[in-house]
């Protein structure tokens, strides 16, 4: 038997140990709610979330809560991504996959190196993110959920779909990517409702919905695809605010809007992204709303607030492209001397003065775009012109029509170098050496105004509306509609590429 003096000391020890035991899950209760609050400010406050990591992190050390201490780094790490302090990631990166690897947590390690990628594609080191993307796809396959499986399948095939965006990839390439993440998102069954969840499946597609939503809205003939992932997108419940992706819901509704003529309800979708791009100090998302509103006053033949829209959207614009220029450069600065100091001093050196030259440039055209060019972009380079222009003439030569006239390659070059430096003697040569072109079109509509039959003849040189945008300053966006408008009055037939019909003319 066990005497009374025995007894005693044991009946505390087993209350100290249910006391304990009953502390602890009640401190991971409270971190895991602390990690949602985090999670749920990611992409609307990422300084809040930065914040709320660094004191989760500590409580989860203290309560020896490895998933505490590993999704409170990835969500502080995160948060560093979304603040623009990609060396912050690059620097501290190591931290993370030691404490997953650790904890043997996969999940964890799949999603920092995803992390990483994403951080060195931001600061155009796209070799070293593809090569990230492949060790998480092998990561990935040691999560033993196969439901978990295909949430970071998806989130990899995603992030290649980003890649060929900032890579300036076609279309087809991003369209794939982001083809590849719906089907893996679309087997996934939420399993988990109590504690710490990183990614619902609604989460996971309303952000794809709206990502594929654009990529067919750049699709010719995609309309009612374009229709489909907008309404597929609205009918989820996501369990964390993505103002990204809210953003992109809201202004392709207002262009489908603008494409129907349903001018007002255009006006309403894109106030209310402009409304949101403000509240979270979204740049991009402010340059497109801006840019959606200009072009639907115009079609309003509200020229005044047409101006005033486009003119915010264009130093937006070049706001955005300084201080991304300069936020890169400080980042990679930053990267290479922490982590390559193995380096010569000369070539940091040699380093710095190209990032300054680089800088200085970009103040030098950023002067000249706003106050001497009046919002036109800067004469190309004699060697993108000579590329651009091979390219171009192999283009017109497949597609030339056999009662065109024949240029000489002088006229026709010299016309292609007019139209990429939008030139005003471009449109007075295009007529000399397609004296028929104008006849054919007027002939069609005879109210077409001197605009748009220019806007015709860069279609005529086969240029794509990304090019075309570059060349006159404007957005994609603003060319696509002055396309689908042009399409529309011409009565071009769905089932005919707009460029192919202008070639024929």
């Amino acid at each position: 038997m066990i005497s009374s003096k025995t007894t005693l000391p044991l009946v505390f020890a087993l209350l100290f140990l249910c006391v304990s035991v009953r502390a602890q899950n009640q401190s991971v209760k409270e971190i895991d709610g602390m990690l949602l609050s985090a999670r749920s400010t990611l992409t609307t406050f990422p300084d809040k979330t930065r914040e709320l990591s660094e004191k989760i992190y500590k409580m989860s050390v203290d309560s020896d809560y490895a998933k505490g201490q590993d999704y409170s780094l990835f969500l502080l790490y995160y948060s560093y991504l979304n603040l623009h302090k990609y060396d912050l990631v690059i620097k501290k990166f190591d931290h993370l996959e030691k404490s997953a690897k650790a904890h043997a947590n996969y999940e964890a390690l799949a999603d920092a190196t995803i992390l990483k990628a994403k951080t060195l594609s931001k600061i155009t080191h796209y070799k070293k993110g593809l090569k990230e993307l492949e060790k998480a796809s092998n990561i990935t396959k040691q999560i033993a959920s196969k439901n978990k499986q295909n949430i970071y399948n998806g989130l990899i095939f995603q992030a290649y779909g980003s890649f060929m965006q900032y890579e300036f990839k076609s279309r087809d390439s991003v369209f794939y990517y982001y083809s590849k993440a719906k089907d893996e998102f679309q087997k996934i069954v939420d399993e988990e409702t109590d504690g710490f969840v990183m990614y619902t499946r609604d989460d996971l597609l309303y952000n794809n919905y709206a990502f594929l939503a654009n990529e067919f809205m750049a699709k010719e003939n995609q309309l009612d695809s374009v229709d489909y992932y907008l309404d597929a997108a609205q009918k989820l419940n996501p369990k964390y605010e993505n103002n990204v992706a809210t953003l992109l819901i809201h202004n392709n509704i207002g262009w489908r809007f603008l494409q129907q003529e349903k001018y007002e309800d255009a006006l309403t979708h894109y106030n209310k992204s402009v409304e949101i791009a403000k509240k979270y100090n979204h740049k991009e998302g402010l340059i497109a709303a801006y840019d959606g509103l200009s072009v639907v006053y115009e079609e309003m033949k509200d020229y005044k607030n047409a101006s005033k829209y486009g003119n915010l959207m264009k130093l937006n614009k070049a706001e955005f492209i300084e201080s991304s220029q300069n936020v890169i450069s400080t980042s990679v600065d930053k990267v290479l001397s922490e982590n390559e100091n193995n380096f010569e001093k000369t070539n940091d050196n040699l380093s710095r003065i190209i990032i300054i030259i680089a800088a200085l440039t970009m103040l030098c055209l950023y002067a000249a775009f706003l106050f001497y060019k009046k919002f036109r972009i800067e004469k190309l380079t004699k060697n993108e012109i000579e590329s651009l222009l091979k390219e171009k003439m192999e283009q017109l030569s497949d597609s030339s029509h056999e009662n065109e006239v024949i240029l000489n390659k002088v006229d026709i070059e010299e016309i292609i170098t007019l139209a990429m430096n939008d030139e005003a003697t471009f449109y007075v040569k295009f007529q000399e050496a397609f004296p028929s072109f104008k006849k054919n079109l007027t002939d069609i509509v005879p109210t077409l105004v001197t605009s748009e039959l220019k806007f015709a003849a860069y279609l005529k040189l086969d240029f794509s509306a990304k090019e075309i945008a570059r060349y006159t300053n404007s957005s994609v966006r603003a060319v696509e509609a002055k396309k689908y408008r042009l399409r529309k009055k011409l009565n071009i037939p769905s089932e005919i590429d707009t460029n192919v019909w202008f070639s024929r003319i």
